[in-house]
């Protein structure tokens, strides 16, 4: 590869993981990249002359396991903890790796502000959506929270694998977190589009009881992942069967 070549989306996730919504790299890869010991790379983490703040917000101990299964030390660092301990690494090879990883981080850290985007017009559109589904199902017969309960749970055990109570449990979450805050921007969409679904439905079949919403939510969330799980056509093989014109 040439030193000047751009670097891929898959390329720059081989050198940079993404770590709570920040691109981090860890003393293991610098050490690998740039030809050095662990322990030294570990020793000179540790010597860096910088304030406490910036070790602490650019600097995460962590862990590894060795192939005999012990546990050692590494770090985890942003792009401005790998700056400042990288400024010292001299050499042709060295200025190579600090350009790869440059490029690496560019790309994540614009990924990650597209996903952070994503994820706040979708969580705007679950909160629209969102109240017109619960003004539905007001409107075609649920009087009790209850029935707003098992609507939601309905959609979560078909999608999910569990009710909003389960997923808390599984997911580790407090008693009181918000499941949806909690859903990944596809699986959010998908809930939206269930809800969406839901409402029009509701209004096309007259419907005016609790069990029936129920019946329909469930029937709707079942569509919904039938569709998702049902292997794509083998489009190359279909073309190939064409006959000639």
């Amino acid at each position: 590869m040439a030193d000047t070549a751009q670097l891929t989306m898959f390329e720059a996730m081989q050198l940079i993981e993404i770590s709570e919504d920040r691109a981090v790299v860890t003393s293991l890869d610098v050490a690998q990249r740039f030809s050095k010991e662990h322990r030294n790379v570990i020793r000179a983490i540790q010597d860096l002359e910088c304030s406490a703040e910036f070790r602490a917000l650019n600097f995460e101990q962590s862990s590894y396991r060795t192939a005999q299964n012990r546990p050692l030390t590494m770090f985890k660092m942003t792009r401005d903890g790998f700056s400042l301990l990288v400024m010292g690494f001299t050499g042709a090879e060295a200025a190579r790796w600090k350009e790869r990883y440059i490029q690496a981080f560019n790309l994540l850290e614009q990924e990650a502000l597209r996903r952070t985007i994503e994820r706040a017009e979708a969580r705007g559109r679950s909160k629209t959506v969102r109240v017109a589904a619960t003004d539905s199902y007001k409107a075609h017969g649920a009087s009790d929270w209850t029935h707003y309960v098992a609507n939601t749970d309905a959609i979560y055990e078909i999608m999910f694998g569990g009710s909003a109570y389960q997923l808390r449990k599984k997911w580790g979450l407090p008693g009181n977190a918000n499941v949806r805050d909690h859903l990944s921007t596809d699986q959010l969409n998908t809930v939206i589009q269930i809800e969406a679904a839901v409402t029009l439905q509701l209004d096309a079949r007259h419907v005016w009881h609790p069990s029936d919403q129920l019946k329909i939510i469930r029937a709707v969330a079942t569509s919904y992942r039938a569709m998702i799980e049902a292997p794509m056509p083998d489009l190359l093989t279909s073309q190939m069967r064409k006959p000639a014109a």
